[in-house]
Parts: structure tokens; C-alpha cells; sequence
């Protein structure tokens, strides 16, 4: 167990060090929170606050939280400071080398954009990362996926909401919390 959490805590500071990643995760978990509350402006904030500290040193949960605000933003209303952040956490994604989960979660934010109405918003976007894909070979398409074991709604360390067809599976039962990089363990 306590090696499990070592992995965690590592996982989670790549780039940051003692306290500040401390503070970090608390500003997370306190993010989750306010989007379970319904403050989405508050939780926005923080979110791009991590999204834009993490994302000079390549922190690899950068492109989850700069979607994270943009969906935070969307539910606030603020759909021109919604669209910039998605664009910008999937555009991280494909600069990041995270190519085969660009498809999963560019499809869960176009339909998200598209059912707030946001149709030529999410048409611009999505030829945006089509050509992100074409530039490597790739096609925007349907992404079959295999029956995966459940996991927990939330993480347990964090409170994001987890979504099992876009986490990084780490093998065929565990996969890494999109926001903190936890091991979250799938049940059959």
C-alpha cells in the first residue's frame, strides 16, 4: 500500500515538488468540488489556473484540465472562453504525442459542444483536430473499444468524474486518474 502511494504522489508531482504539489491536489480536489456544487465559474478558475502552471513543464494532466475549465466554463455560460479551452487541451493532447486518446475525447467534447448548441463551434474544432490527426497519419473516426472493467464514478483521491472510455489504461485492470494520475482499479 505504501508503495501505491509513492507511484501516486510521483505520478502526480512530475514537475512539482513537496508542498506545492500538496497544495496543487488540494486546489484539484477543491475544483471537483465546486463542479459538484454547481460554482462553475469558481472551479473554472482553478482549473485553468493548474492547466496554465502545468503546462510550461509538459505536465501530462495539462490537457485534461484545460478541458476540464472548458466544460466548467460551458456550464457557466461562457461558451467563447469554453470553445478556446477545449481547442486548446485537445490541441495539447496531439503536441503531447496522445494520439490514440485525441479521437475518445475529441468525440465526447464535440457532442458536448453540440448539444449546448455550439454546432459551429464544434465543426471548426473538430476540423481542427482532424487535421492535428491527418498531420500523423491518423483519422478522426469511430474508436472501437473493448469491454473494459468498471471503475469508480470519482476518484478517490481527487473527485474528478471518471470516464472510463477516455482514462489511459495502464494495463487491463487498472488505468491513471485523467486529472491527478492515480491508480483508479477496474472491477469485472
Amino acid at each position: 500500500m505504501f508503495r501505491r502511494r509513492r507511484f501516486q504522489a510521483a505520478r502526480w508531482r512530475r514537475g512539482l515538488e513537496g508542498e506545492e504539489a500538496q497544495e496543487a491536489l488540494a486546489r484539484l480536489q477543491q475544483a471537483h468540488q465546486f463542479m459538484a456544487q454547481g460554482d462553475y465559474a469558481r472551479a473554472a478558475e482553478i482549473f485553468e489556473a493548474l492547466a496554465a502552471a502545468g503546462e510550461p513543464r509538459r505536465f501530462p494532466r495539462t490537457p485534461a484540465l484545460y478541458i476540464q475549465a472548458g466544460r466548467a466554463r460551458l456550464q457557466a455560460g461562457d461558451t467563447v472562453r469554453a470553445t478556446a479551452h477545449f481547442e486548446h487541451g485537445l490541441m495539447l493532447l496531439a503536441e503531447f504525442g496522445r494520439l490514440r486518446r485525441l479521437p475518445i475525447v475529441a468525440g465526447r467534447v464535440l457532442d458536448e459542444m453540440r448539444t449546448r448548441a455550439l454546432t459551429a463551434e464544434a465543426d471548426a474544432l473538430e476540423v481542427k483536430v482532424r487535421q492535428a490527426l491527418a498531420r500523423q497519419g491518423l483519422a478522426l473516426a469511430a474508436v472501437a473499444t473493448a469491454e473494459s472493467p468498471h471503475l469508480p464514478a470519482k476518484c478517490p483521491h481527487c473527485g474528478g468524474t471518471v470516464h472510463s472510455k477516455e482514462v489511459e489504461w495502464i494495463d487491463a485492470s487498472r488505468a491513471a486518474c485523467d486529472y491527478c494520475g492515480s491508480i483508479l482499479r477496474g472491477e469485472a
